[in-house]
């Protein structure tokens, strides 16, 4: 289904294996009092994080648009096996008595749920597939224009590769099932912690990846690697 046909979506959801994400461009669309709006809106812009389910989280981003004006974004992010409750939640705020939204959806979770979140939360899902939207979205992001070609690495439950070349068009190359639930699981294996949260966090504060990893001087030396051009540390 094109996303340039009217209405265009102002809310788009990634249903992963691990995290689902919700963002909602801000503005004074005739839906923004939709309950899907509502919800997203008001736990992104909670002031008490700690008001916020276990392992939820929100943020706020902008992007320039046309001249020198700046586009605001509402995001949230919410692990895939808490989607009921978010349902919930979003039930809870009333019924859709604006019509019904449509959804920009996308991800390897959107059409095993697409029924339940069409039915329970009054909304029409555009379903687009995973790899164009990221690899579109991104040349958005980065200001590239039409004609762009690139290898696109993208980093989720699994990994995967993919090209686009200067038609837009995007092909998987490869991947690996190895990439977050790899790293989650290997944390309630070896660890003591309870949120995938609390381990990201604990990693970049006191964590020291050249305990775990193979560095080039554990393979060359320190002074060999000097010689070849590569740091040691890498």
């Amino acid at each position: 289904m094109a996303l340039h046909t009217q209405p265009r979506p102002i809310v788009g959801i990634d249903i992963g294996g691990t995290l689902m994400k919700m963002v909602l461009e801000d503005g004074t669309d005739a839906h923004n009092r939709h309950p899907l709006v509502s919800f997203i809106r008001n736990q992104s812009q909670q002031a008490d994080t700690s008001l916020l389910p276990a392992g939820w989280r929100r943020t706020t981003f902008s992007r320039p648009v046309e001249g020198s004006s700046k586009q605001q974004f509402w995001a949230l992010l919410i692990p895939t096996a808490d989607i009921e409750q978010m349902m919930a939640a979003v039930e809870a705020q009333g019924p859709a008595t604006g019509g019904r939204l449509r959804v920009a959806a996308t991800g390897g979770g959107v059409l095993k749920h697409k029924g339940d979140l069409e039915r329970r939360l009054g909304v029409d899902l555009a379903v687009v597939k995973e790899l164009p939207a990221t690899a579109h979205g991104l040349l958005i992001d980065s200001s590239q224009g039409a004609g762009t070609q690139l290898l696109l690495c993208n980093i989720g439950t699994g990994i995967s590769l993919a090209t686009m070349d200067a038609q837009g068009e995007v092909e998987r190359i490869s991947g690996s099932g190895i990439g977050g639930t790899t790293f989650w699981a290997l944390v309630k294996r070896l660890t003591k912690f309870t949120s995938f949260d609390q381990a990201l966090v604990a990693g970049f504060q006191s964590g020291e990846a050249s305990k775990a990893d193979t560095l080039v001087e554990d393979i060359y030396g320190r002074e060999t690697s000097k010689e070849i051009g590569l740091p040691p540390d890498l």
